[in-house]
């Protein structure tokens, strides 16, 4: 259930949230005072986009933050790229890799290639993220 403090058709009141749909624009849309993101990469790599959410809301204040962010969001904007245009089956693919869950899409949605899928996996922006991931969960071996 919703909590009512957000839910505008019961609390006249309530805040209006903005949130973007992917995590490739996360530093600007904070710059803009955006709340934050429904970003399915969250799913693949939840400690690099709270950190990357976290270094964006110190950055307005201390610019001296800023760089660190920028590098955050260009190794998760190009994972972000990367794995949606692999779609659901993708993402899914690379959260069992990482996590032992995922596995096929539901239909209609088709699974991934095996060799396509192997060559996500492979993928430098891929890679990059899961190497950011892992320092930042304290699973560098994981």
């Amino acid at each position: 259930m919703a909590d009512p403090a957000f839910t505008p058709r019961k609390n006249p009141q309530a805040p209006f949230l903005v949130l973007g749909g992917f995590a490739d624009f996360i530093v600007s849309s904070t710059f803009v005072n955006g709340h934050g993101a429904i970003a399915g990469l969250a799913n693949v790599a939840p400690y690099s986009l709270a950190k990357l959410f976290e270094l964006s809301q110190v950055s307005r204040k201390n610019p001296h933050v800023l760089p660190e962010a920028r590098r955050l969001q260009g190794i998760i904007a190009r994972c972000d790229f990367t794995l949606s245009k692999a779609s659901i089956a993708g993402t899914k693919f690379i959260l069992k890799k990482l996590h032992g869950y995922g596995g096929l899409p539901r239909r209609p949605l088709p699974p991934m290639d095996a060799i396509a899928a192997e060559d996500l996996w492979e993928h430098p922006h891929i890679r990059a993220l899961i190497e950011l991931e892992r320092g930042l969960s304290g699973k560098k071996n994981a």
